[in-house]
Protein backbone atom coordinates (compact mmCIF):
# COMPACT_ATOMS: atom_id res chain seq x y z
CA UNK A 1 0.00 0.00 0.00
CA UNK A 2 3.42 2.43 0.33
CA UNK A 3 3.42 2.18 -3.27
CA UNK A 4 -0.22 3.92 -4.08
CA UNK A 5 0.70 7.57 -3.65
CA UNK A 6 3.85 6.65 -5.68
CA UNK A 7 1.89 5.35 -8.78
CA UNK A 8 -1.38 7.85 -8.94
CA UNK A 9 1.43 10.61 -8.33
CA UNK A 10 2.93 9.30 -11.76
CA UNK A 11 -0.75 8.78 -13.55
CA UNK A 12 -1.49 12.23 -12.43
CA UNK A 13 1.79 13.34 -13.97
CA UNK A 14 1.42 10.98 -17.20
CA UNK A 15 -2.36 12.41 -17.70
CA UNK A 16 -0.81 15.98 -17.12
CA UNK A 17 1.22 15.57 -19.89
CA UNK A 18 -1.34 14.14 -22.58
CA UNK A 19 -3.07 17.00 -21.60
CA UNK A 20 -0.10 19.84 -22.52
CA UNK A 21 0.69 17.56 -25.55
CA UNK A 22 -2.69 17.49 -27.45
CA UNK A 23 -2.88 20.89 -26.14
CA UNK A 24 0.20 21.86 -28.14
CA UNK A 25 -0.02 19.67 -31.14
CA UNK A 26 -3.01 20.84 -33.40
CA UNK A 27 -3.43 18.61 -36.14
CA UNK A 28 -0.76 16.39 -36.68
CA UNK A 29 -2.78 14.19 -39.14
CA UNK A 30 -1.40 16.48 -42.03
CA UNK A 31 -4.67 18.19 -42.09
CA UNK A 32 -5.52 21.83 -43.73
CA UNK A 33 -5.10 23.82 -40.54
CA UNK A 34 -1.96 22.14 -39.44
CA UNK A 35 -0.37 23.02 -42.64
CA UNK A 36 -2.11 26.79 -42.79
CA UNK A 37 -0.44 27.53 -38.69
CA UNK A 38 1.96 30.43 -39.11
CA UNK A 39 5.84 28.84 -38.32
CA UNK A 40 6.14 30.37 -35.16
CA UNK A 41 3.61 28.38 -33.90
CA UNK A 42 5.29 25.66 -35.04
CA UNK A 43 8.83 26.26 -33.31
CA UNK A 44 7.02 27.16 -29.93
CA UNK A 45 5.28 23.82 -30.02
CA UNK A 46 8.77 22.19 -30.70
CA UNK A 47 10.29 24.27 -27.47
CA UNK A 48 7.24 23.40 -25.35
CA UNK A 49 7.85 19.77 -26.28
CA UNK A 50 11.98 19.88 -25.82
CA UNK A 51 11.30 21.69 -22.73
CA UNK A 52 8.76 18.62 -21.50
CA UNK A 53 11.24 16.32 -22.26
CA UNK A 54 13.73 17.66 -20.25
CA UNK A 55 11.82 18.54 -17.21
CA UNK A 56 9.84 15.09 -17.17
CA UNK A 57 13.54 13.74 -17.31
CA UNK A 58 15.07 15.86 -14.53
CA UNK A 59 12.00 15.18 -12.19
CA UNK A 60 11.70 11.09 -13.22
CA UNK A 61 15.56 11.85 -12.48
CA UNK A 62 15.44 13.36 -9.56
CA UNK A 63 12.47 10.85 -7.74
CA UNK A 64 13.87 8.00 -8.55
CA UNK A 65 17.79 9.04 -6.81
CA UNK A 66 17.56 12.46 -4.25
CA UNK A 67 17.48 9.56 -1.37
CA UNK A 68 20.23 7.33 -2.76
CA UNK A 69 22.42 10.19 -4.34
CA UNK A 70 24.72 12.33 -2.58
CA UNK A 71 25.54 14.46 -5.89
CA UNK A 72 21.65 15.59 -5.79
CA UNK A 73 20.55 18.02 -3.13
CA UNK A 74 17.77 19.46 -4.90
CA UNK A 75 15.86 19.63 -7.96
CA UNK A 76 18.37 22.07 -9.41
CA UNK A 77 20.85 19.25 -9.71
CA UNK A 78 18.18 16.74 -11.38
CA UNK A 79 17.12 19.63 -13.99
CA UNK A 80 20.73 20.07 -14.70
CA UNK A 81 21.97 16.50 -14.98
CA UNK A 82 18.74 16.60 -17.12
CA UNK A 83 19.81 18.89 -19.67
CA UNK A 84 23.91 17.78 -20.56
CA UNK A 85 22.92 13.80 -20.37
CA UNK A 86 19.77 14.75 -23.36
CA UNK A 87 21.49 17.18 -25.02
CA UNK A 88 24.20 14.84 -25.48
CA UNK A 89 27.59 16.50 -23.55
CA UNK A 90 27.52 14.30 -20.73
CA UNK A 91 26.16 13.16 -17.35
CA UNK A 92 27.67 15.40 -14.76
CA UNK A 93 26.92 12.06 -12.25
CA UNK A 94 25.33 9.30 -12.33
CA UNK A 95 22.77 7.29 -11.33
CA UNK A 96 23.36 5.11 -8.22
CA UNK A 97 19.95 3.48 -8.02
CA UNK A 98 18.76 0.69 -10.57
CA UNK A 99 15.42 2.85 -11.01
CA UNK A 100 17.67 5.49 -11.62
CA UNK A 101 20.05 4.12 -14.48
CA UNK A 102 16.35 2.56 -16.21
CA UNK A 103 15.24 5.98 -16.01
CA UNK A 104 18.55 7.40 -17.53
CA UNK A 105 18.57 5.41 -20.34
CA UNK A 106 14.42 5.56 -21.03
CA UNK A 107 15.13 9.41 -21.21
CA UNK A 108 18.20 9.60 -23.31
CA UNK A 109 16.27 6.81 -26.08
CA UNK A 110 13.47 9.61 -25.12
CA UNK A 111 15.10 12.15 -26.53
CA UNK A 112 17.03 10.31 -29.55
CA UNK A 113 13.55 10.01 -30.96
CA UNK A 114 11.91 13.19 -29.81
CA UNK A 115 14.41 15.48 -30.85
CA UNK A 116 15.10 14.43 -34.92
CA UNK A 117 11.50 14.00 -35.28
CA UNK A 118 10.52 17.43 -34.42
CA UNK A 119 13.23 19.30 -35.78
CA UNK A 120 11.97 17.22 -39.35
CA UNK A 121 8.63 18.86 -38.49
CA UNK A 122 10.46 22.10 -38.26
CA UNK A 123 12.67 21.96 -41.65
CA UNK A 124 9.02 20.67 -43.12
CA UNK A 125 7.23 23.58 -41.76
CA UNK A 126 9.88 26.10 -43.02
CA UNK A 127 9.71 24.47 -46.48
CA UNK A 128 6.05 24.95 -46.75
CA UNK A 129 6.38 28.01 -45.97
CA UNK A 130 8.99 28.90 -48.47
CA UNK A 131 7.38 27.66 -50.92
CA UNK A 132 3.96 29.23 -50.24
CA UNK A 133 5.32 32.23 -50.45
CA UNK A 134 6.57 31.45 -54.42
CA UNK A 135 10.09 31.90 -56.13
CA UNK A 136 12.37 34.37 -54.35
CA UNK A 137 13.97 35.18 -57.58
CA UNK A 138 12.68 36.91 -60.71
CA UNK A 139 11.52 34.52 -63.45
CA UNK A 140 14.62 33.31 -65.94
CA UNK A 141 17.09 34.13 -63.70
CA UNK A 142 19.02 31.25 -62.08
CA UNK A 143 21.31 31.36 -58.66
CA UNK A 144 24.93 29.86 -59.47
CA UNK A 145 27.49 29.73 -57.10
CA UNK A 146 26.43 32.96 -55.41
CA UNK A 147 25.99 35.16 -58.52
CA UNK A 148 22.85 35.94 -60.55
CA UNK A 149 23.02 34.70 -64.08
CA UNK A 150 20.59 34.80 -66.38
CA UNK A 151 18.91 31.75 -67.80
CA UNK A 152 19.82 30.67 -71.55
CA UNK A 153 19.76 27.83 -73.87
CA UNK A 154 22.82 25.94 -73.06
CA UNK A 155 22.08 22.95 -75.16
CA UNK A 156 24.71 21.42 -77.15
CA UNK A 157 22.16 22.46 -80.58
CA UNK A 158 22.77 25.91 -79.30
CA UNK A 159 26.34 25.35 -78.94
CA UNK A 160 26.62 24.47 -82.11
CA UNK A 161 24.71 27.13 -84.11
CA UNK A 162 26.76 29.81 -82.37
CA UNK A 163 30.15 28.38 -83.32
CA UNK A 164 29.21 27.42 -86.84
CA UNK A 165 28.46 31.10 -86.85
CA UNK A 166 31.46 32.09 -85.86
CA UNK A 167 33.36 29.82 -88.85
CA UNK A 168 32.46 32.05 -91.70
CA UNK A 169 28.63 30.48 -91.47
CA UNK A 170 27.09 33.24 -90.40
CA UNK A 171 29.13 36.39 -91.06
CA UNK A 172 31.09 36.70 -87.70
CA UNK A 173 33.38 39.94 -87.60
CA UNK A 174 36.32 37.76 -88.59
CA UNK A 175 35.25 36.41 -91.76
CA UNK A 176 36.54 39.90 -93.65
CA UNK A 177 37.87 43.34 -93.81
Amino acid sequence: LNVLPYLTSWLFRLLRLLRLISATSGDYAGGEAERNRPLVEKVADVAVEFLCVFLIAGELFYDLEFQANPDISDIGDALYWSFLTLTGIGQPFEAVTAAGRVATVASILTALVVVPLQLANLVGAANTAQSAEGPAQPQGQTRMGGFEAASGDYSSDAWDRSSDEGRGGGGGELDGD
